[in-house]
């Protein structure tokens, strides 16, 4: 068997006259000629890349194709470490679906056109932001007091972001129907059950994730979707068990604070009783009892504490991870509800509840440690 090659041999030649001339492979056997054309290989950055984040755990990459008779594409992410291989598509891909980026985090991207199993050409670096829509106040390592008496702690050296406010209607409606389409929370009949995986007092088990049975929930599930009730989109959500919590906290990567860490958010070096000084209680700072005992949107009242969180004083009283001691399996709640008087509403009041147990007055807020 023998080849013949026949290419363009004048490099001259104009590229515009270039779709006329083809590589030929002929193959000489028993006199007869056996010939087909190879595909012309003409390689070239792809651009126009597009990133649409579809919900907390998926982006959708798009870019345009501008190769001819290429092997594929690799999609890269970066992380701390650079950038590494997170798939490779076939030819005339233009879209990649990335449910694997981790939330909180800038995810970059590269996607590079491959010849024969190597990269050649990328587009530049493009940026997207897996994010639930809601606003974070830094607050900074370091001491910071804690308790009725005010005791000076340093146990808190690392900066963490807290949400600014609390949990709205509308965002966990939006982790629910989310958790759904990916598996996490199931509904067997019209509560969502999440998977526990168990701790020091509660065993590994199915946990139900919210009561949206009970009206005051202001969610409904139509056997579809959960639909947040009109007009409550932003109040705060309730009727939420501790563990419809931890389970939302789990879905977006942030954390329920510790007890610690909430009153550091709530006061910082302040030994004052509420987050915005020594002035006492009042509708226009905060959503408590007298003020008309029902919840209202977040961020409706002025109190704030020194790093700019809001509400963290009435509304709803908020879960925190720590139980009430070694031996009692209660969950804290801390900053009071609108049904709350003076005594329960200080940054250091505590309350308690049984995990599993839901409430109009309970919710809550989370965390993200860097």
């Amino acid at each position: 068997m023998c080849q013949l090659k026949f290419a363009l041999l004048d490099e001259g030649v104009s590229m515009k006259y270039s779709k006329v001339f083809l590589f030929v492979v002929c193959a000489l056997t028993a006199q007869i000629f056996d010939c087909q054309d190879t595909p012309v290989v003409e390689l070239a950055v792809p651009t126009g890349l597009g990133l649409n984040v579809i919900n907390s755990r998926q982006i959708s990459l798009t870019w345009q194709d501008n190769s001819v008779g290429e092997a594929g594409y690799i999609i890269e992410r970066r992380d701390s470490s650079g950038f590494s291989p997170i798939e490779v598509v076939a030819e005339n891909t233009t879209v990649y679906l990335d449910s694997t980026a981790p939330y909180g985090l800038l995810n970059y991207y590269r996607v590079s056109v491959l010849d024969e199993g190597e990269d050649s050409l990328f587009v530049e670096d493009s940026v997207g932001f897996v994010y639930l829509d809601t606003e974070w106040c830094l607050v900074p390592g370091g001491p910071y007091h804690f308790g009725d008496l005010g005791s000076l702690r340093d146990d808190l050296n690392d900066d963490f972001h807290m949400m600014t406010f609390e949990v709205t209607n509308a965002q966990f409606v939006t982790f629910l129907n989310e958790a759904v389409q990916l598996g996490t929370i199931v509904v067997p009949g019209s509560l969502p059950i999440g998977e526990y995986e168990g701790d020091v007092h509660w065993p590994a088990a199915d946990r139900m994730v919210a009561d949206v049975n009970d009206p005051d929930s202001r969610m409904t599930w139509n056997g579809v979707e959960f639909i947040a009730d009109a007009g409550t989109e932003n109040n705060p959500v309730s009727e939420v068990p501790w563990f419809g919590a931890y389970f939302f906290a789990r879905h977006y990567g942030f954390s329920l604070p510790t007890e610690y860490e909430w009153e550091k958010a709530a006061r910082g070096l302040s030994d004052d009783p509420y987050p915005w000084g020594e002035t006492s209680l009042s509708c226009e700072l905060a959503n408590t009892a007298g003020c008309g005992a029902r919840l209202i949107e977040a961020g409706t009242t002025t109190g704030a504490s020194p790093f700019g969180v809001r509400d963290m004083i009435g509304n709803v009283w908020e879960w925190v991870d720590d139980f009430m001691g070694p031996d009692d399996p209660h969950r804290v709640l801390k900053g009071g509800s609108c049904n709350s008087t003076t005594h329960t509403t200080y940054v250091y009041s505590r309350n308690h509840d049984d995990a599993w147990h839901t409430s109009y007055f309970y919710g809550f807020r989370c965390i993200k440690r860097n």
